[in-house]
């Protein structure tokens, strides 16, 4: 039988809550493995249009001769790439601005033009390089348009250096687009900024000893079954003067319903428990787990986050770290630098840190919450032996080797630098715990695609196959994970033939995700297509891929 979506999640939901990382759940660390081209962000895994592999990075050095970079990767999974040729490509008329070179871009975005130049003197940390520009804005996060195949990209901003005459500066998040597959792009608008005014020297704004940093870092997840993308970003507060020191490490969300496009005015802060703060200057509350335990904060995050009374003030007097002993601001989060994803095998979002203490190998924790709107993150456990400081982590399937916001039981854990060896490992993690059964193993119809009957089989990790006289998917080829790409009926299994079941926000549909191409199984008047996934209606509509099992 299809068990009805909102009975299995509310009773996984109990399970999970009662008793999350002691009895319900277990995390391990299995094989350790290299990767290439790590960077001063996450990597990024996308597929375009025509089904071609990319992932994305950037760097961006405070120095004169330094590079500021925008990374891009290609070829059949992230094992197999090589840098893209768009890496170096130059607007054909602006040659300052480019790829390989984004100091013009930078300066003279939305961000940029608001920014202003460190005063003469004055050094960035580490010494001796100087803040040679007043903007450093580098593409973190890449999500593909299914309406016009444009790639819309977010744009972390590190601007006006040394505020107050320290070694810091200011955060801020923007949206950028690309019209031509990632060759040239338009930094178009401010979408996530501080509460706070940025401008240099405002005493007005932070009249005590500190100042808050801003919104950047963002990790960033498109979630299909909610309809909306989410944007959890940092925050620091930092001591004025020239040491510059920073403390409470804060995470916060946003989210903006998926059709808007991830435009200026349609993001909401999660602020004191509901979404209801303007993406550009509203107030957000500081993410903890919901089961973390530290001396003096008892009761302090019990539903996920901090009262809003006890979030940071700049009007208090004293250092981060003095206002933190006070427990007149929070202390860092445990959530911090957490990159999200959908765990198909659990049923969970599931989410892994950076490591609190940064000069200290730790286990890698793993988190999980059963609803984003919520969120109310618990430990599911961590690591054990595996330790890691894990700076710039991603997740990524450990089958297709592409796909990021959809995994299964067994998946890799990436680190940039500080790994447990060095730089540039993965490690594959397998979570464990109650298994969430979207559908029964057994034969049902599918709406639309007439009176076929098709036997649903769990692969053991989260994913299904669906096959009748034969195995329902698309070839193992780059080439089928094209938009539009019709379905086949294959004589054996293979990545193409193995599908998420990933619940609709309405009633009891679903849909079908494909493992090898992160495109939704649609029926259309001229049969079974791969199509990205939607929730709005636009060049296509979203009731196509909303699909109902009918048992046989």
């Amino acid at each position: 039988m299809i068990i009805p979506i909102e009975a299995a999640q509310a009773a996984l939901s109990l399970a999970s809550l009662a008793s999350p990382h002691v009895t319900d759940y277990s995390v391990s660390a299995g094989r350790i493995g290299e990767w290439t081209h790590p960077d001063d962000t996450p990597a990024m895994s996308f597929l375009d249009s025509d089904g071609t592999y990319y992932y994305q990075s950037s760097d961006a050095s405070y120095g004169i001769t330094q590079t500021r970079q925008w990374h891009f990767w290609t070829g059949a999974d992230m094992d197999h790439s090589a840098e893209a040729p768009i890496s170096h490509a130059v607007n054909p008329t602006n040659p300052l601005d480019r790829n390989d070179n984004t100091t013009w871009r930078c300066n003279n975005s939305p961000t940029g033009k608001m920014s202003s130049y460190r005063p003469d003197g004055v050094r960035s940390w580490p010494d001796p390089m100087d803040y040679s520009q007043k903007n450093y804005c580098d593409l973190m996060g890449l999500w593909v348009d299914p309406d016009s195949g444009d790639w819309f990209g977010l744009i972390h901003n590190e601007f006006t250096p040394a505020p107050f005459g320290d070694r810091m500066h200011f955060d801020a998040i923007d949206l950028a687009v690309s019209k031509d597959h990632g060759a040239t792009w338009d930094i178009r608008q401010h979408i996530i900024t501080s509460p706070y005014d940025t401008i240099r020297n405002d005493t007005t704004t932070f009249p005590g000893d500190t100042y808050y940093w801003g919104a950047g870092d963002q990790r960033f997840l498109a979630d299909i079954r909610s309809g909306y993308f989410y944007i959890w970003y940092g925050s620091r507060v930092v001591d004025k003067g020239t040491n510059g020191t920073w403390h409470g490490f804060g995470w916060h969300v946003a989210r903006a319903r998926m059709d808007r496009k991830l435009e200026a005015g349609s993001w909401s802060k999660f602020y004191d428990g509901k979404w209801i703060e303007p993406g550009l200057g509203g107030k957000e509350s500081s993410l903890f787990p919901i089961d973390y335990q530290l001396d003096g904060w008892d009761g302090a995050w019990e539903d996920g986050y901090i009262a809003p009374e006890r979030e940071y003030d700049p009007h208090n007097s004293g250092s981060g770290e003095d206002q933190i002993a006070r427990g007149l601001m929070p202390p860092t989060s445990p959530l911090f630098w957490m990159d999200v994803s959908y765990n198909a095998y659990l049923g969970l979002y599931i989410g892994q840190p950076s490591a609190i203490d940064k000069n200290k190998s730790s286990p890698q924790k793993v988190y999980a919450t059963n609803n984003l709107d919520s969120q109310r993150w618990f430990l599911l456990g961590d690591t054990g032996d595996y330790k890691t400081t894990s700076a710039y982590r991603f997740m990524l399937d450990s089958v297709s080797r592409t796909g990021q916001w959809i995994l299964g039981k067994v998946f890799r854990g990436y680190c940039s630098f500080g790994c447990s060896a060095g730089d540039a490992e993965y490690v594959e993690i397998t979570v464990d715990g109650p298994r969430f059964e979207p559908v029964d193993t057994g034969v049902y119809r599918i709406s639309g695609l007439g009176l076929g009957e098709w036997r649903f089989e769990p692969t053991g990790d989260g994913a299904y196959t669906i096959h009748s006289t034969g195995y329902l998917g698309v070839r193992d080829i780059p080439s089928d994970r094209a938009w539009n790409t019709r379905t086949r009926l294959l004589p054996t299994p293979g990545i193409g033939t193995q599908w998420w079941v990933i619940p609709a926000a309405s009633g009891d549909k679903i849909r079908l995700v494909n493992r090898y191409s992160g495109l939704a199984l649609a029926i259309t008047k001229h049969g079974a297509v791969t199509v990205p996934q939607r929730s709005w209606d636009g060049a296509r509509t979203a009731a196509e891929q909303e699909l109902v099992l009918t048992p046989v």
